[in-house]
């Protein structure tokens, strides 16, 4: 009868978590399809995804926002279904899935089937967790797999220290840490702690100390190897990356400020300026480790070892040790401390604690198990009060860039004596608008560029609150404010006039022909200069130009369009345009347009030297090369 009872229990477990698993994953599939590109995905996809790079040659400043297996599913999906949010989210979703899963397969270990159910939601329904199952980023991989190595863990205590279970546990690191390097630690972590159950295991059954250690590196000599050859790949990058200065999100205030202070209020999503939820939530993380550490340390003492104990203690020990190195590699290596996105892993990992912790707590205490009731139900509401089909915390910014884009192309702007509309942005904004640019093909629009000042040269703005308070107040026209994030798409009222045309001219060759053929053995084209010969072209002039592109193949890699800014002494600017994403694949003619500002140190008799940049030997025509220089007063 009791066994009965039991099946019942869990078959009721299983279908409200499946409900919930289906309702929780139909939700993450439909912001990856609403949600507008945020910053780092469209960074990613213009840097690496489309350039078909996973393992860069070498690195760059920006270059830790190549999160490998994201920018390698981004790859496969593009190619699959064609360049959209939704193609480039599909990692993170089935990812998301795997979370789900093995999150419910966590859970359902737990007897209780009203516990279950409310660990599964404390485990899932975090906004903020949530939002990056949704984007193109690799921090949805590393926190899945996690969650694969967690239950595995308990799997290998469950099933009495089978080693397939450590070898399972150890992949899902790995591939986890693929997905995002901040899951290093945590696999570093994670093999010491299977090599120290192994050995207090052969302790406990009266080996002696130096047995107990060879039979545990025995026991632990497979996975062992295949960490090594991991760490032989992963070392190496990492450490590139930091002579490229690329690992610079971090802080250097300690764990309270920087990790827990910047973690906190993204997990509160819309209530982060509440100072006593802050508060009361840091108290909680804090709380929830030292009972966790009591009361692993009063069950050893009492030898009351469940296996939920000894997995509530090997969380315990992962996630101290964690900490731990995190300080020591901090005043050693000067590493920085995990912030905001990047602690998500650790939220994930404490979270597993709370849950257990009350869950065991519970075979004592009745009382704990309304506690946790309690909090699913805060949870849920917490869940449900930041639902949103429209944008993420930490790139609300770019919740109405699409939007935006849309109203912009249906005013119809005309560019007057330039090429193409130019939009002035601020810092935040810059990629996302060049992303849609891109894939949708929008020539009569310039690249935009970021700006810390309104350049009231541009034809239109689309400025955040704050940007729009440090303009002159009355130099532009409002066209519409957008509701989420306040941000304004404007015009100037007075139009700046034209002084002056400078030039206005078609680039040929010597005998008159205005096409020119790079070929897959060419690596330059031939180069155009033009002097600066005119004062008045030192102050607010305007380079805009134009030509035709084709390609009788697809062209697979970037081909570039480059201007330098020489003086008589070195080069001073060099402007690196991409012209691939603007050449049709059906072998039309195409349309490329450029348009920005000569620098501020341009001088009399300095040259302006223009010409094709064909890295991977690929074939293309270009024709009717026009610019024109063009002075604004």
């Amino acid at each position: 009868m009791q066994s009965n009872y039991n099946n019942t229990k869990n078959n009721f477990a299983k279908k409200a978590i499946i409900v919930l698993g289906v309702f929780i994953f139909t939700y993450t599939i439909a912001r990856a399809y609403f949600i507008s590109i945020t910053w780092d995905e469209s960074q990613s996809y213009r840097e690496y995804i489309s350039n078909t790079i996973v393992f860069p040659e070498t690195y760059v400043f920006m270059s830790a926002n190549n999160h490998f297996l994201n920018t390698f599913g981004g790859i496969i999906f593009t190619t699959i279904f064609g360049v959209s949010e939704f193609s480039l989210r599909i990692t993170s979703l089935l990812f998301h899935l795997l979370f789900i899963l093995f999150s419910a397969k966590l859970v359902l270990k737990i007897e209780h089937k009203w516990l279950s159910v409310c660990a599964f939601l404390i485990l899932n329904l975090n906004p903020f967790l949530l939002d990056f199952f949704s984007l193109a980023r690799g921090y949805s991989i590393s926190i899945a797999c996690m969650m694969v190595s967690v239950y595995y863990l308990y799997r290998f205590l469950e099933t009495g220290y089978q080693n397939k279970f450590v070898f399972y546990s150890l992949i899902a690191s790995i591939i986890g840490t693929y997905g995002n390097l901040t899951l290093l630690n945590f696999s570093l972590v994670l093999i010491g702690t299977f090599y120290i159950i192994f050995y207090l295991n052969y302790i406990h059954q009266q080996n002696g100390i130096f047995a107990s250690v060879l039979k545990s590196i025995k026991r632990m000599a497979f996975p062992s190897i295949l960490f090594i050859l991991f760490l032989a790949f992963i070392i190496p990058i990492s450490l590139k990356l930091r002579e490229a200065n690329a690992l610079f999100m971090g802080g250097n205030n300690g764990l309270w400020q920087d990790t827990l202070g910047t973690i906190v209020p993204r997990l509160l999503y819309d209530f982060d300026k509440n100072c006593f939820l802050i508060i009361a939530s840091k108290l909680l993380f804090i709380i929830t480790i030292i009972t966790s550490i009591s009361y692993v340390s009063y069950c050893v003492f009492k030898n009351k070892t469940s296996i939920q104990t000894k997995f509530l203690a090997a969380l315990t020990f992962i996630f101290i040790s964690i900490v731990v190195s995190t300080i020591l590699q901090h005043y050693l290596f000067g590493t920085l401390y995990l912030i905001e996105r990047a602690v998500l892993f650790l939220f994930v990992l404490v979270n597993c604690i709370f849950v257990f912790l009350f869950v065991t707590i519970d075979r004592i205490y009745k009382m704990a198990q309304f506690l946790l009731y309690g909090f699913a139900i805060l949870v849920g509401v917490h869940f449900l009060y930041s639902f949103n089909l429209k944008y993420v915390y930490e790139w609300k910014d770019d919740c109405e860039t699409r939007e935006m884009l849309k109203d912009l192309e249906k005013l119809n702007p005309q560019p007057g004596e330039k090429y193409n509309v130019t939009l002035g942005i601020p810092l935040a904004l810059e990629s996302s608008i060049n992303y849609y640019r891109e894939i949708n093909n929008m020539n009569w629009l310039n690249k935009v560029e970021r700006s810390k000042t309104v350049n009231y040269t541009d034809d239109f703005y689309f400025l955040r609150p704050i940007d729009y308070e440090q303009a002159v107040g009355d130099s532009l026209e409002i066209i519409k404010t957008y509701p989420i994030t306040g941000n304004i798409l404007a015009k100037t009222k007075n139009k700046v006039s034209i002084q002056t045309v400078f030039e206005n001219f078609t680039l040929k060759k010597v005998s008159g022909e205005k096409t020119f053929r790079i070929h897959s053995d060419t690596l330059y084209g031939p180069v155009f200069t033009f002097n600066i010969n005119d004062t008045r072209m030192l102050k607010k002039t305007l380079l805009s130009y134009t030509f035709k592109v084709q390609a009788q193949k697809p062209l697979q890699k970037n081909v570039y369009l480059v201007t330098t800014h020489d003086n008589a002494e070195k080069t001073y600017r060099w402007v690196n345009e991409k012209i691939n994403d603007f050449v049709p694949k059906n072998s039309i003619w195409g349309t490329y347009t450029i348009s920005y500002y000569l620098p501020a140190e341009t001088a009399l008799r300095d040259k302006l030297n223009m010409y094709i940049w064909n890295p991977e030997r690929q074939s293309l025509v270009v024709k009717d090369i026009k610019i024109k220089i063009i002075r604004y007063n």
